[in-house]
């Protein structure tokens, strides 16, 4: 005999299901948003929309799963929004918490939430990103950068839109969070097709690629300067920095890398063939490759240069002003 499952079987569900003899009537967004199975199930266009699989108890979409298993299914994405719903809750303790001085009860809930958002479970959307920001700084400014790292951990995972991302931290004055989402978002290659981005959105990664890939041009050509130089033969190790250097630049590992991605390329440096070969000897007995002094003063360079470029990365997707025309 076929029943309708006690706790998985919503009237106002869009879906039917059954597994073995147990009727289960959900939500399609639930399922979608969280399965790329489910996904393409349900955009495959019906043949006859009132009459379609899944459409009624008489026309249910039959799965091969245990019933169980189902249950346990249904159970787990009925979780993950109860988590989005608390995370969302504990956010407002910290804050109201905060406002009458309970004595560590602001931190426990934002830090619970915390540790909710970083395991990913569900899409962030703009209020909730921005309430984020917004009890974090109020209730532990310290902490600001761990907020940060859930959000671009998110966009890794595409759980939270760049749109909302670029919009919110222009909103709370976080430059370094909109550099990381364009260029997260540039070297992804993904809105070159994507049709729903903002025309400025767009305008700003066209404006990045160009200056990312101009930057990688110049900086090939002249390597980073040592700055913390202890070798006694100065000038020998300059130069075969420079030849180093060269050879790393034309390696296939940097070559096979994306014209923009200058980010990259500069990690790729130190973990090439002509970089990664050292002696103990000195220049010129060390025949084409760095001492270890050197190699460590250039890899600090390295270093010095990529923090550099990621302190200001968000003006790389700006265009330059243009000159006002003189009478």
């Amino acid at each position: 005999m076929i029943t309708r499952d006690e706790s998985f079987y919503d009237e106002d569900g869009n879906v039917v299901f059954r597994a073995d003899d147990t009727l289960f009537r959900v939500h399609r967004s639930r399922l979608s948003r969280s399965s790329i199975v489910f996904k393409s199930l349900f955009d495959l266009p019906p043949e006859d929309s009132l009459h379609s699989e899944g459409s009624s108890e008489q026309r249910p979409i039959v799965l091969s799963d245990d019933v169980e298993d189902v249950r346990a299914l249904l159970w787990a994405l009925h979780l993950l929004h109860a988590i989005s719903k608390t995370c969302t809750r504990l956010l407002r303790v910290s804050r109201l918490a905060h406002k009458y001085e309970f004595e560590h009860l602001d931190r426990w809930a934002l830090e619970t939430a915390f540790a909710f958002l970083g395991n990913h479970l569900f899409d962030l959307s703009h209020s909730f990103i921005s309430q984020l920001f917004e009890v974090t700084r109020l209730c532990a400014p310290d902490d600001l950068s761990v907020a940060e790292d859930i959000i671009r951990s998110a966009l890794e995972c595409k759980r939270a839109d760049l749109a909302v991302v670029l919009t919110t931290a222009d909103a709370h004055g976080l430059p370094s969070l909109a550099g990381y989402a364009y260029h997260r978002t540039l070297l992804s290659g993904t809105w070159l097709r994507d049709a729903s981005l903002p025309p400025q959105i767009r305008t700003n990664l066209l404006a990045g690629y160009h200056a990312c890939s101009e930057l990688w041009l110049e900086l090939r050509r002249t390597p980073p300067a040592i700055t913390r130089h202890v070798c006694k033969h100065l000038g020998p190790c300059l130069w075969m920095w420079g030849e180093v250097w060269r050879k790393a630049a034309a390696s296939d590992e940097l070559l096979a890398l994306p014209p923009a991605d200058v980010l990259g390329k500069l990690r790729a440096v130190k973990a090439c063939a002509a970089f990664a070969q050292e002696c103990s000897g000195t220049w010129p007995e060390n025949r084409g490759t760095l001492t270890f002094v050197c190699r460590a003063g250039a890899a600090a360079a390295i270093d010095e240069r990529i923090a550099d470029i990621e302190s200001r990365l968000i003006d790389f997707f700006r265009l330059p002003p243009v000159d006002a025309p003189q009478n």
